[in-house]
């Protein structure tokens, strides 16, 4: 289906809406809590009407957190079942899960909010399980995440009671679906099926690099958009523990990995400003990057900003001789040189 959305606030909509600045309205529309699962493509039409196609945007989530009004519409009037339209074998609605930004679950039209977990151990908890769910994982070490290494004499009674506000949790999606415990072990079983929001970004952003060495551009783009949009998002915000941050540094990577391919992308398309765009927002998540300072010196030096090149290199021999009392590679200062010859 398609989902149209009509922007309340007109003003905020209009400065994103030439052609130029369809990617930047993507990513303006979906800021945090309206998951994207595939590639989606972005037309204007009508009275300032978006549309997100196909099936890009989650309709629930879309439902229930964004502040603007949802139709949703046919495309065409060619009849195709659901399970023809998705690929699926059957009609059973698929369980969604989605742990970046607002963490969710979701089955057909039913979803299941963040609210609905107990609290931010149970969102830990259920992250856990759910990233973890190959293995069953002991009581112990459940625990070692939960509370940093650092159990409180009552762990076990605590543990035992968010797991079971977290089978109800899992049983209300409607899903065959729960949390076993066998031998001191905890383990969640779902359909197999089950998508996952951050494993579908470590997907999108592989088939991204996949794309991009076959010179498929416009599906490096579209992957690579997908990888992006889900990897931005905040990780379980106001969670402080070790496990959380090695899954945001993934997270992270992905983020820088997809904006790279974005970048080369558009390099190769000729399409300068949303280079210019990526290679800055790679720098402002890694100012070591000298690989994203070469891209972002290239394409200005292609736009016709060689003074701006110029500057881009003693930004960053600046921060490299500052912070870390190095001086930029060679592949770097051959870049550097390609620079002062086009001026």
């Amino acid at each position: 289906m398609l989902i149209a959305i009509r922007a309340r606030l007109m003003d905020e909509l209009l400065p994103w809406v030439s052609g130029v600045d369809r990617l930047q309205l993507c990513e303006h529309l979906v800021a945090r809590d309206v998951h994207p699962v595939l590639r989606f493509a972005v037309g204007l039409d009508g009275d300032y009407e978006v549309f997100l196609d196909p099936a890009g945007i989650e309709p629930a989530l879309a439902r229930d957190f964004l502040d603007h009004a949802i139709t949703s519409l046919v495309p065409d009037t060619k009849e195709t079942t659901l399970a023809e339209r998705w690929g699926r074998p059957s009609m059973e609605p698929q369980l969604r899960i989605y742990l970046a930004g607002n963490v969710a679950l979701e089955r057909g039209d039913l979803l299941v909010p963040e609210s609905r977990l107990p609290g931010s151990q149970g969102r830990l908890t259920f992250a856990l399980l759910v990233a973890e769910r190959s293995n069953a994982l002991s009581t112990e070490t459940i625990a070692d995440v939960l509370w940093d290494g650092e159990r409180p004499a009552s762990w076990g009674t605590a543990l035992r009671a968010l797991i079971s506000k977290l089978r109800g949790v899992v049983a209300a999606t409607g899903a065959s679906g729960t949390i076993e415990h066998a031998v001191g072990c905890y383990q969640l079983r779902v359909p197999p099926d089950t998508w996952v929001d951050v494993e579908a970004a470590a997907g999108a952003v592989h088939d991204a690099e996949v794309a991009l060495r076959a010179g498929d551009l416009e599906a490096t783009t579209g992957a690579a958009l997908v990888a992006n949009a889900i990897s931005r998002r905040p990780f379980l915000e106001g969670i402080d523990r070790e496990w959380v941050h090695r899954q945001r540094a993934q997270l992270r990577d992905i983020q820088v990995r997809s904006l790279w391919c974005r970048a080369e992308s558009a390099f190769a398309r000729g399409d300068h400003s949303d280079a210019i765009g990526d290679a800055q927002r790679i720098i402002a998540l890694e100012p070591f990057r000298e690989q994203a300072y070469v891209m972002l010196m290239r394409a200005q030096v292609d736009a016709g900003n060689n003074a701006e090149a110029l500057a881009t290199y003693e930004r960053l021999r600046e921060t490299l001789a500052s912070e870390l009392g190095a001086s930029p590679s060679p592949t770097t200062e051959a870049a550097f040189i390609d620079v002062l010859r086009a001026t």
